[in-house]
Formats: structure tokens, sequence, C-alpha cells
């Protein structure tokens, strides 16, 4: 963004773009300095912000679809999050957090406890096969069954 600033939405954003009274440093190296400057438009300074506001998204989809996926509750498994990655209330909240996971989760959910054991049968019957203990007849017909 400070080799090449883009200033096609220059007229979309006020002078002053600062909502938040929280601010973040940011280390650029001394050849960028030197090379390109220190300042960002302000058509990069929201395509900054957005950047890292769709990965802490991606974390938390993640990290709380996890949790609930090995049937936590929706508050433990936010609450979970928001320690883990130090994400106070102030910052944000857990009914926001809890209305993006919900507005953007995927529909076709996973019962992660369901897919562990069913995988961790075929383990043990495989092993169980493998000593001689179960017949390759019946170690076939359980891979055939969903």
């Amino acid at each position: 963004m400070l080799k090449k600033p883009d200033y096609n939405n220059e007229h979309k954003y006020k002078n002053e773009l600062n909502k938040h009274v929280h601010s973040v440093e940011i280390q650029i190296s001394d050849h960028d300095f030197y090379r390109h400057g220190w300042e960002l438009s302000k058509t990069d300074i929201v395509s900054f912000g957005k950047y890292f506001e769709k990965n802490a998204k991606w974390l938390m989809h993640t990290v709380v679809g996890t949790y609930v996926s090995f049937g936590t509750p929706i508050y433990i498994a936010i609450a979970n999050f928001q320690t883990r990655f130090q994400m106070e209330e102030e910052y944000w909240p857990y009914d926001s957090i809890k209305k993006d996971f919900f507005r953007l989760r995927d529909t076709h959910e996973i019962d992660l406890n369901d897919y562990a054991y069913r995988h961790l049968e075929q383990l043990i019957l495989i092993n169980m096969s493998n000593a001689g203990a179960v017949s390759e007849s019946l170690l076939k017909n359980m891979q055939k069954t969903p």
C-alpha cells in the first residue's frame, strides 16, 4: 500500500476516519520508510482495516465453529474465543460475535464427535483385523456403511 497508494475512493471518506480511540502500532522497514514514506491514503487505510477485520472474523468463525461442533454451548465457545485471543467485551462484544457467527456460519455443520468416533472405530477394526481378531469380510462390510 505504501508502494502504490490507491486514491480511487478518497471522495467517499471523511477527512477524519478515526471512529475508535484505540490505536495499533505497525512497523515498517527502514527501506520502505525511506523509499516510499509512511503515509497511507484514506482508501488504503480503509482497505487495511477491512483486511484485518476479515481475518479476525475468519479466525472467530473457525474457533467458535470448532467448539460448537464438539457440542460446546455457544456462550462458552464465544467466551473461550474472547479469552484465548484477548478480545475484551469493549472491543468485540459477545452479542456482536454471536450475531456475526450465526449470520455467516456454514449451513453444512459437521458433528465432529460422530466423525471422530466413526474413524476411531475404523482404526480399531483395522488393527483387530491385522491381529487376526476380526475377519476381512466384516471389515469390508463396516467400511461400506456410512
